[in-house]
């Protein structure tokens, strides 16, 4: 039981091959119109990656809707990341006033399915051979209002 607990958590390094921080970030004053977001590699791959930032439209029904926003701009938007490397990434309020209703953005990293590797793949003689990759993406949320705003809850 012991062995398998460790065998776990040392193969979840290796699971989920990137990271973002922060999950949360908030503009909230004129000065502080540009953000940075912390896109790691954790494997011991080289991954594609591909950021986008996306509004969060207000719905009755519990359910998010997102739409393409040019409110919020990211670079860079996509890059190869080498294994244990990270890259920031630059966001960037475009409005020319802070919001007095509060903005809801979704920043979006995924891995792309590109293989981007340096690895040469032997040719099997045996049998047939089958690999599955998982690509994941992480979400994080971008906050835009004004310094003091209060929330309105109904």
């Amino acid at each position: 039981m012991k062995k398998t607990i460790i065998l776990l958590a040392l193969s979840l390094n290796f699971i989920f091959a990137i990271t973002l921080v922060p999950l949360t970030e908030t503009i909230d004053s004129k000065k502080k119109k540009n953000l940075i977001f912390k896109v790691s590699n954790t494997s011991a791959e080289s991954v594609a990656v591909d950021v986008s930032v996306l509004r969060v439209l207000d719905t009755d029904n519990n359910k998010e809707q997102r739409e393409e926003t040019k409110n919020v701009s990211c670079y860079p938007t996509q890059f190869v990341l080498s294994p244990k490397e990270s890259k920031s990434i630059r966001f960037k309020y475009m409005g020319s006033e802070l919001p007095d209703i509060e903005e809801v953005y979704r920043v979006v990293a995924k891995e792309l399915d590109i293989d981007v590797s340096d690895k040469e793949e032997k040719a099997t003689t045996d049998g047939i051979k089958a690999q599955i990759r998982m690509r994941f993406s992480y979400e994080g949320l971008l906050l835009v209002k004004q310094p003091h705003a209060k929330a309105k809850v109904s």
